[in-house]
Protein backbone atom coordinates (compact mmCIF):
# COMPACT_ATOMS: atom_id res chain seq x y z
CA UNK A 1 0.00 0.00 0.00
CA UNK A 2 1.55 3.68 -1.15
CA UNK A 3 1.81 5.88 2.32
CA UNK A 4 1.10 9.39 0.51
CA UNK A 5 1.98 11.10 3.95
CA UNK A 6 5.48 9.35 3.60
CA UNK A 7 5.99 9.94 -0.09
CA UNK A 8 5.26 13.81 0.87
CA UNK A 9 8.21 13.62 3.29
CA UNK A 10 10.23 12.31 0.65
CA UNK A 11 10.07 14.73 -1.53
CA UNK A 12 10.02 17.43 0.64
CA UNK A 13 13.46 16.43 2.40
CA UNK A 14 15.21 16.07 -1.21
CA UNK A 15 13.65 19.99 -1.93
CA UNK A 16 15.15 20.70 1.07
CA UNK A 17 18.29 18.96 0.84
CA UNK A 18 18.58 21.53 -2.67
CA UNK A 19 17.61 24.49 -0.57
CA UNK A 20 14.26 25.35 -2.87
CA UNK A 21 11.07 26.60 -2.30
CA UNK A 22 7.99 24.90 -3.21
CA UNK A 23 7.80 28.00 -5.65
CA UNK A 24 11.18 27.08 -6.93
CA UNK A 25 10.45 23.46 -7.18
CA UNK A 26 7.04 24.22 -9.49
CA UNK A 27 9.03 26.29 -12.10
CA UNK A 28 11.60 23.55 -12.51
CA UNK A 29 9.02 20.86 -12.68
CA UNK A 30 6.49 22.92 -15.20
CA UNK A 31 3.42 22.55 -12.20
CA UNK A 32 1.45 24.37 -10.35
CA UNK A 33 2.77 25.66 -6.47
CA UNK A 34 -0.45 23.55 -5.40
CA UNK A 35 0.29 20.60 -7.16
CA UNK A 36 3.93 20.64 -4.67
CA UNK A 37 2.20 21.64 -1.85
CA UNK A 38 -0.33 18.66 -2.51
CA UNK A 39 2.69 15.95 -3.21
CA UNK A 40 4.28 17.10 0.13
CA UNK A 41 1.24 17.27 2.54
CA UNK A 42 0.44 13.24 1.48
CA UNK A 43 -2.88 14.71 -0.09
CA UNK A 44 -1.98 13.34 -3.88
CA UNK A 45 0.90 11.64 -5.25
CA UNK A 46 2.96 13.02 -8.41
CA UNK A 47 1.83 11.60 -11.70
CA UNK A 48 4.48 9.10 -13.09
CA UNK A 49 5.77 11.51 -15.45
CA UNK A 50 6.58 14.30 -12.42
CA UNK A 51 7.70 11.08 -10.13
CA UNK A 52 10.20 10.03 -13.17
CA UNK A 53 11.43 14.10 -13.69
CA UNK A 54 11.56 14.38 -9.36
CA UNK A 55 13.76 11.32 -9.34
CA UNK A 56 15.81 12.20 -12.11
CA UNK A 57 16.93 15.52 -10.78
CA UNK A 58 17.85 14.58 -7.38
CA UNK A 59 19.63 11.25 -8.68
CA UNK A 60 17.49 8.98 -6.67
CA UNK A 61 15.50 6.35 -8.50
CA UNK A 62 11.84 6.00 -8.20
CA UNK A 63 12.27 3.25 -5.74
CA UNK A 64 13.72 5.12 -3.19
CA UNK A 65 10.68 7.20 -3.24
CA UNK A 66 8.25 5.07 -3.30
CA UNK A 67 9.79 2.19 -0.88
CA UNK A 68 8.83 1.26 2.44
CA UNK A 69 8.47 2.81 5.75
CA UNK A 70 10.44 0.76 7.14
CA UNK A 71 13.37 1.47 5.37
CA UNK A 72 14.16 4.63 7.43
CA UNK A 73 17.54 5.12 8.53
CA UNK A 74 19.49 7.14 11.21
CA UNK A 75 23.09 8.11 11.79
CA UNK A 76 24.88 8.22 14.62
CA UNK A 77 28.62 10.04 14.98
CA UNK A 78 31.04 9.31 17.77
CA UNK A 79 33.48 11.93 17.52
CA UNK A 80 36.98 11.48 19.62
CA UNK A 81 40.12 12.76 19.54
CA UNK A 82 41.88 10.02 17.43
CA UNK A 83 39.28 8.68 15.29
CA UNK A 84 35.35 9.98 14.10
CA UNK A 85 33.21 6.73 13.45
CA UNK A 86 29.95 7.07 11.69
CA UNK A 87 27.12 4.54 11.99
CA UNK A 88 24.27 4.26 9.43
CA UNK A 89 21.15 2.33 11.06
CA UNK A 90 18.10 0.95 9.69
CA UNK A 91 14.88 0.96 11.80
CA UNK A 92 15.37 -2.35 13.25
CA UNK A 93 19.05 -1.55 14.31
CA UNK A 94 21.17 -3.34 11.94
CA UNK A 95 24.09 -1.45 10.40
CA UNK A 96 23.65 -0.07 6.97
CA UNK A 97 27.36 1.48 6.41
CA UNK A 98 29.92 2.41 8.77
CA UNK A 99 32.79 4.93 8.00
CA UNK A 100 35.70 5.95 10.19
CA UNK A 101 37.80 9.32 9.75
CA UNK A 102 40.29 11.10 11.42
CA UNK A 103 39.32 12.78 15.26
CA UNK A 104 37.15 15.50 15.00
CA UNK A 105 37.26 16.84 18.86
CA UNK A 106 37.20 21.02 18.04
CA UNK A 107 40.05 21.68 20.77
CA UNK A 108 42.29 20.00 18.71
CA UNK A 109 41.59 20.94 15.05
CA UNK A 110 39.25 23.49 15.84
CA UNK A 111 35.76 24.22 15.15
CA UNK A 112 35.93 24.90 11.15
CA UNK A 113 37.89 21.82 10.46
CA UNK A 114 35.38 19.38 13.05
CA UNK A 115 32.08 20.54 11.31
CA UNK A 116 34.03 20.44 7.52
CA UNK A 117 35.14 17.33 8.44
CA UNK A 118 31.30 15.35 9.64
CA UNK A 119 29.59 18.01 7.00
CA UNK A 120 31.44 16.32 3.79
CA UNK A 121 30.65 12.51 5.23
CA UNK A 122 26.98 13.38 5.65
CA UNK A 123 27.00 15.14 2.20
CA UNK A 124 27.81 11.53 0.95
CA UNK A 125 26.02 9.44 2.96
CA UNK A 126 22.49 11.43 1.39
CA UNK A 127 24.01 11.19 -1.83
CA UNK A 128 23.83 7.27 -0.98
CA UNK A 129 20.59 7.33 1.33
CA UNK A 130 18.50 10.29 0.47
CA UNK A 131 15.87 9.81 3.16
CA UNK A 132 18.16 9.93 6.19
CA UNK A 133 16.50 12.33 8.68
CA UNK A 134 17.75 12.09 12.27
CA UNK A 135 21.42 12.52 12.73
CA UNK A 136 22.87 12.02 16.64
CA UNK A 137 26.52 13.46 17.11
CA UNK A 138 28.65 12.37 20.15
CA UNK A 139 31.42 14.75 20.19
CA UNK A 140 34.67 15.24 22.74
CA UNK A 141 35.09 18.37 24.09
CA UNK A 142 31.83 19.81 21.73
CA UNK A 143 31.06 21.19 25.66
CA UNK A 144 33.50 23.89 25.86
CA UNK A 145 32.79 27.57 24.49
CA UNK A 146 29.72 27.10 22.46
CA UNK A 147 31.34 24.68 19.74
CA UNK A 148 28.18 22.49 20.23
CA UNK A 149 25.81 25.56 19.09
CA UNK A 150 28.07 26.58 16.42
CA UNK A 151 28.52 23.16 14.74
CA UNK A 152 24.29 22.29 14.73
CA UNK A 153 23.95 25.96 13.52
CA UNK A 154 26.28 25.32 10.69
CA UNK A 155 25.28 21.60 9.99
CA UNK A 156 21.84 23.11 9.82
CA UNK A 157 22.34 25.32 7.67
CA UNK A 158 23.77 22.77 5.12
CA UNK A 159 20.86 20.28 6.36
CA UNK A 160 17.88 22.11 6.41
CA UNK A 161 15.55 18.99 6.94
CA UNK A 162 17.88 16.82 8.91
CA UNK A 163 17.02 16.61 12.85
CA UNK A 164 20.43 17.19 14.65
CA UNK A 165 21.28 16.08 18.09
CA UNK A 166 24.71 17.50 19.36
CA UNK A 167 26.23 16.19 22.63
CA UNK A 168 29.71 15.28 24.28
CA UNK A 169 30.61 11.78 23.28
CA UNK A 170 30.20 10.47 26.61
CA UNK A 171 26.16 10.61 25.89
CA UNK A 172 27.12 7.67 23.32
CA UNK A 173 26.82 5.79 26.24
CA UNK A 174 24.10 7.03 28.47
CA UNK A 175 21.78 6.96 24.67
CA UNK A 176 22.96 3.24 24.37
CA UNK A 177 21.77 2.29 27.71
CA UNK A 178 19.38 4.05 29.41
CA UNK A 179 20.19 2.06 32.84
CA UNK A 180 23.64 3.42 33.32
CA UNK A 181 24.04 6.01 35.70
CA UNK A 182 27.66 6.84 35.21
CA UNK A 183 30.20 6.76 31.84
CA UNK A 184 33.72 7.28 32.06
CA UNK A 185 35.78 7.90 28.77
CA UNK A 186 39.38 7.15 29.18
CA UNK A 187 41.02 7.67 25.07
CA UNK A 188 43.12 10.71 23.80
CA UNK A 189 41.63 12.46 27.20
CA UNK A 190 39.55 11.33 30.11
CA UNK A 191 36.13 12.51 30.83
CA UNK A 192 33.36 11.48 33.22
CA UNK A 193 29.89 11.92 34.12
CA UNK A 194 27.39 10.76 36.22
CA UNK A 195 23.36 10.77 35.78
CA UNK A 196 20.72 11.19 38.17
CA UNK A 197 17.27 11.62 36.58
CA UNK A 198 17.81 14.11 33.78
CA UNK A 199 20.86 16.06 35.37
CA UNK A 200 24.69 15.57 34.85
CA UNK A 201 27.54 16.23 36.64
CA UNK A 202 31.33 16.30 34.58
CA UNK A 203 34.80 15.28 35.98
CA UNK A 204 37.53 16.20 34.06
CA UNK A 205 37.64 16.46 30.64
CA UNK A 206 39.99 18.75 30.64
CA UNK A 207 41.96 17.99 27.14
CA UNK A 208 44.76 16.02 26.75
CA UNK A 209 47.90 18.97 27.56
CA UNK A 210 46.17 18.77 30.70
CA UNK A 211 44.44 15.64 31.45
CA UNK A 212 46.23 13.58 34.46
CA UNK A 213 43.64 11.26 34.76
CA UNK A 214 44.94 7.92 32.84
CA UNK A 215 44.02 8.68 29.72
CA UNK A 216 46.30 7.70 26.54
CA UNK A 217 47.75 10.45 26.07
CA UNK A 218 48.77 11.01 30.01
CA UNK A 219 50.36 6.90 30.08
CA UNK A 220 52.58 8.02 26.98
CA UNK A 221 53.67 10.81 28.46
CA UNK A 222 54.69 9.16 31.68
CA UNK A 223 56.25 6.88 29.54
CA UNK A 224 58.42 8.76 27.55
CA UNK A 225 58.97 10.98 30.53
CA UNK A 226 60.47 7.96 32.70
CA UNK A 227 62.28 6.66 29.61
CA UNK A 228 64.03 10.38 29.10
CA UNK A 229 65.01 10.27 32.87
CA UNK A 230 66.60 6.89 32.58
CA UNK A 231 69.04 8.90 29.87
CA UNK A 232 69.99 11.61 32.19
CA UNK A 233 70.92 9.52 34.94
CA UNK A 234 67.83 10.99 36.89
CA UNK A 235 65.90 6.99 37.50
CA UNK A 236 66.92 3.59 37.26
CA UNK A 237 66.00 1.48 34.10
CA UNK A 238 62.83 -0.02 33.40
CA UNK A 239 61.18 -2.77 31.31
CA UNK A 240 58.45 0.23 30.55
CA UNK A 241 61.49 2.19 29.02
CA UNK A 242 62.74 -0.42 27.15
CA UNK A 243 60.02 -1.54 25.35
CA UNK A 244 59.48 2.05 24.46
CA UNK A 245 62.67 2.04 22.91
CA UNK A 246 62.17 -1.31 20.99
CA UNK A 247 58.62 0.51 19.68
CA UNK A 248 60.87 3.57 18.85
CA UNK A 249 63.34 1.59 17.07
CA UNK A 250 66.04 3.30 18.70
CA UNK A 251 69.01 3.22 21.31
CA UNK A 252 68.02 6.49 23.04
CA UNK A 253 64.61 7.86 22.93
CA UNK A 254 66.20 11.12 23.21
CA UNK A 255 67.14 10.84 19.90
CA UNK A 256 63.33 10.66 18.42
CA UNK A 257 62.63 13.63 20.50
CA UNK A 258 61.83 15.60 17.26
CA UNK A 259 60.06 12.92 15.59
CA UNK A 260 57.51 12.65 18.86
CA UNK A 261 56.74 15.93 19.23
CA UNK A 262 56.51 16.92 15.10
CA UNK A 263 54.72 13.01 14.62
CA UNK A 264 52.65 12.81 17.89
Amino acid sequence: MIDLKLIGSRIRSLRLQSNMTQAEFAELLSVSFQAVSNWERGIAPPELDNLLRIATHFGVTTDDILRPKGDACYLGIDGGGTKTEFALVSSDGSILKRIIKNGCNPNDIGISEATALIRDVIKGLISEFPFLQNVFLGISGISVSNYAEILEMELKSHFPALNFTVKNDIFNLFTIDGGINMAIISGTGSVAFVRKAEEYWRIGGWGYLLDRAGSAYDIGRDAITLALSEEDALASPSYLSRKLREKLRATTVWEQLNTIYTQG
